[in-house]
């Protein structure tokens, strides 16, 4: 059987609108990526997803739409098979489902208010793709689908919309499900659209089409191509009441190379003719024209910056330009605008600097918009008075990646781990880059230092309640060095008074009454540290003479070692005292032990503990303090455990076992703990496992807590090996994320100032590193980018020589010839394939 899933949602925008949709006063954000529509809050701290859902279609067009008597707007969308409706975002009286897609505010919910089928089969679909505009006074929206057609439907202005909610129409979001009826009627009109009607026109070919503001009657303004591809630009008059409509006798012909229109809003009204040489102002009322030219280019989105005198262009380089309306008594002055009596005296076009090549550009606030991208990643940019070093007046705030359009792709093992990879030629053109996909957790460096010969690691907090950590423990193989790590990121060595650092440690941790607890192969150890009154060592236990301690594990209160490899010796680690509270021996040798606590109620203190044994190859459950044993379980095969732990998984006990071949053992425990269920098994790695459990924070890094979680952190365990991964759960359910290293010998909780939320981890011997990371979120894919800034067409590995051929192609233009002193003509254009050679591990 194959399970197909979708391991990355879509993340190429093809529509970006703004509005207000989750409040009167919110300013919101709204992407289309393809079936998918995604929700934004524009904050002062960015965007902030607070809605995303699906719907049953691609989405064609996406505008925003408020009803009279509305103070929010919905959403007005069709989709490529011809389908409408309109969407509204409202406060869900209770928080969504456990199945909501919401990340940010999942007490909204989305109402499919109306929906109507536009679909004709009898004609032919525009060559241009869908137009969907919806006139000022949003009383008519106006659709161009199909050639020599236009679609109109009357709003309803009299009376406020309520959302209906009715069965067939809610989307029933909370639940993850799209935003459709899944079994639409051929066609159905509610209150909100009044009536639907079509009106030929003799225009076959439409360019663009926008209605224009400030007329006593729906005006719309065509720009289209005849039979002989020459462009002209019309308007027609709308009359509701009798479903028809007139020319106005306004028309603009030989707008050579035009291709998009622009509505300028009120008071100032007509309209913007873009072309690839020029930008035109029209007046139809005033009858007036303005038109300046410029190099050569092809603008692919608009969006306006303020009530009409500004607006940002996007063209197909890349580049990003900005055209002001001039007036003559104070140019560039919105305020100029103020009275219908100024004309626009001159139009001025600026280039402002790269972005990602558009799809669709949104003016957020103070400076700053939005760049959707479908051939390069998104951003999010500020708009500055002054220019950088570079000339650009556009910085870059916030890159969402993109790794569309993928045209070829090679799954490949780079670390020879079992851990597929995907190196995928992604992008076009000037954003074309090459995309290394992998699966798993991320770990970002902080800090790394080289500290060969690490053998042990651990982290200490001030107390046993404590959050933070800020001394790390490091064993070497004949002694054992105490550092903190400041604010300002120094380490700095400490000498604590009563802790042996001549010698290599087993264990170390936080004991109760602020103590330290050392356990070296001679003794165990608890130390007062030097904020205590009476610093250095408080009490001490040995084992009998000429027998020594070879594992060890401990909570707050008590510590389990192993004494001459047969003999469990228990101690109680008290508040002044170390006290031996009882032991037992086994046939064979202790391989491992754990005593981590699976109690809800306390978290320092256990009731049980877990053995391996070596030559039986089998776990145990003990019984403290007792000593009895209550369960046993053969472990399958003859490969030694040689790491287990006890831990709660959202509230469900659990044992790990590590095993000596990389596979881990789970067994789901009974809460009287008697028994030993069949274990899941699953295979982690090559080399033995060393399970160690670590913190994480809930809202800190991406890393979302389970419910189960105490305090603000959750539990997690990270399977140290070759193929280092985490174990944690979701849904009552085991889950595994690699983690985006090569091999882990140790790792330890670090939350401390300079790093918070932070891992310390030792790598291999032969990498002899310490390195301090925050970790991103789990099972989510991390995508690395390298620039090719051409558009790659296929890429091939060859393992022999470790790198990765990719085929490619660069479109270069030739030098534009310039006529009289302003006008420049389209220049030649010749695309060139390359084929490039990359290291598979530098990408060089």
């Amino acid at each position: 059987m194959n399970i197909v899933f979708t391991a990355r949602k879509s993340s190429a925008v093809f529509n970006a609108i703004k509005g207000n949709f989750t409040g009167p006063d919110d300013l919101n954000l709204i992407l289309g990526k393809g079936t998918r529509v995604e929700v934004y809050l524009v904050s002062s701290d960015g965007l902030k997803m607070v809605k995303e859902f699906g719907i049953y279609g691609e989405i064609a067009c996406l505008e925003p739409f408020r009803p009279p008597g509305h103070t929010m707007d919905m959403l007005l969308l069709t989709t490529t098979h011809y389908q409408m409706l309109t969407l509204s975002l409202r406060l869900s009286s209770s928080p969504s489902g456990a199945g909501s897609m919401a990340t940010i505010a999942p007490q909204f919910s989305v109402l499919s208010d109306t929906y109507t089928d536009l679909q004709d089969r009898h004609a032919r679909p525009s060559e241009a793709g869908q137009i969907v505009i919806m006139d000022p006074t949003s009383s008519l929206i106006c659709c161009h689908l199909y050639q020599g057609l236009l679609k109109c439907i009357t709003v309803n202005t009299h009376s406020p919309m309520v959302p209906s909610g009715r069965a067939g129409a809610t989307s029933g979001l909370g639940a993850g499900r799209p935003a459709y009826p899944s079994r639409p009627s051929t066609r159905s009109v509610d209150s909100t659209f009044l009536d639907q009607f079509d009106l030929p026109i003799d225009e076959v070919t439409i360019m663009s089409m926008v209605f224009l503001h400030g007329c006593q009657r729906p005006t719309l303004a065509l720009l289209y191509q005849d039979k002989k591809e020459v462009r002209h630009v019309k308007t027609y008059e709308f009359d509701l009441k009798n479903k028809d409509k007139s020319e106005t006798g306004w028309i603009q012909s030989g707008l050579s190379g035009a291709r998009t229109c622009i509505a300028v809003p009120a008071p100032i009204g007509g309209l913007l003719v873009v072309g690839e040489y020029s930008i035109s102002y029209f007046n139809p009322a005033q009858m007036t024209s303005i038109s300046i030219t410029m190099n050569a280019t092809s603008v692919q989105c608009y969006n306006h910056i303020d009530q009409g005198t500004r607006y940002l262009l996007g063209d197909h380089k890349g580049m990003l330009y900005i055209l002001v309306l001039e007036f003559s008594n104070n140019a560039g002055s919105s305020s100029s605008a103020s009275s219908r009596t100024v004309p626009v005296s001159g139009l001025k076009l600026e280039a402002l600097g790269t972005i990602s090549i558009p799809e669709a550009i949104v003016y957020l606030d103070n400076d700053h918009a939005f760049v959707g991208s479908h051939l390069g990643d998104s951003q999010l940019v500020q708009l500055h008075e002054n220019p950088d070093e570079q000339g650009e007046y556009v910085e870059i705030m916030e890159t969402f990646t993109n790794i569309a359009p993928v045209t070829d792709f090679e799954v490949v093992d780079l670390e020879g781990q079992g851990q597929g990879q995907i190196v995928a030629c992604s992008g076009a053109f000037k954003d074309g880059s090459l995309r290394i996909v992998r699966n798993g957790v991320g770990i970002n460096d902080r800090a790394v230092l080289e500290l060969p010969g690490i053998k042990g690691l651990w982290s200490l907090k001030e107390n046993l309640d404590a959050t933070t950590e800020d001394i790390l423990v490091m064993s070497f193989l004949n002694s054992t060095r105490v550092v903190r790590v400041t604010p300002d990121s120094d380490m700095v060595q400490e000498e604590l008074e009563g802790f042996l650092s001549d010698t290599s440690t087993l264990l170390c941790g936080n004991a109760q009454a602020g103590l330290l607890l050392q356990v070296t192969e001679g003794s165990v150890r608890l130390i007062a540290p030097p904020q205590h009154i009476q610093a250095g060592l408080v009490s001490e236990w040995k084992p009998p003479a000429g027998e020594f301690i070879s594992i060890a594990s401990m909570n707050g209160t008590q510590c389990l070692v192993a004494v001459g490899g047969k003999t469990l010796v228990y101690l109680d680690i008290g508040s002044e005292t170390i006290k031996k509270v009882g032991q037992t021996t086994f046939e064979n040798e202790i391989a491992c032990i754990d005593v981590n606590s699976i109690d809800g109620t306390n978290r320092h203190a256990s009731q049980v503990c877990a053995v391996g044994l070596w030559v039986d190859i089998k776990v145990l459950l003990v019984r403290l303090p007792t000593m009895e044993i209550l369960a046993s379980h053969d472990l399958p095969g003859n490969i030694l455990p040689r790491s287990l732990l006890l831990s709660r998984f959202e509230g469900v006990p659990y044992l790990l076992v590590g095993l000596g071949d990389g596979n881990l053992l789970t067994f789901a425990l009974d809460p009287s703990l008697t028994s030993l269920p069949t274990p899941k098994k699953i295979s982690l790695g090559t080399q033995p496992l060393m399970l160690r459990q670590i913190s994480a924070a809930q809202s800190e890094d991406g890393l979302n807590a389970p419910s189960g979680s105490t305090a603000g952190k959750s539990d997690h365990v990270f399977a140290c090996s070759d193929r280092p991964t985490v174990i944690y759960s979701s849904n009552r359910k085991i889950l595994y994320s690699n983690v985006n290293l090569k091999q882990v010998a140790t790792v330890a909780s670090f939350n401390c100032a300079a790093f918070p939320n932070a891992l310390a981890i030792v790598g291999s011997d032969e990498e002899s590193v310490l390195r301090i990371g925050s970790i991103d979120e789990f099972q989510e894919l991390h995508v690395r980018t390298v620039p090719v800034h051409e558009s790659a067409r296929r890429i091939a590995y060859m393992a022999s020589r470790k790198c990765f051929g990719v085929l490619t192609t660069q479109i270069v233009a030739e030098e534009p010839e310039t006529f009289g002193t302003t006008r420049i003509v389209a220049c030649e254009e010749e695309e060139i394939g390359f084929v490039r050679l990359y290291d598979d591990q530098t990408f060089d």
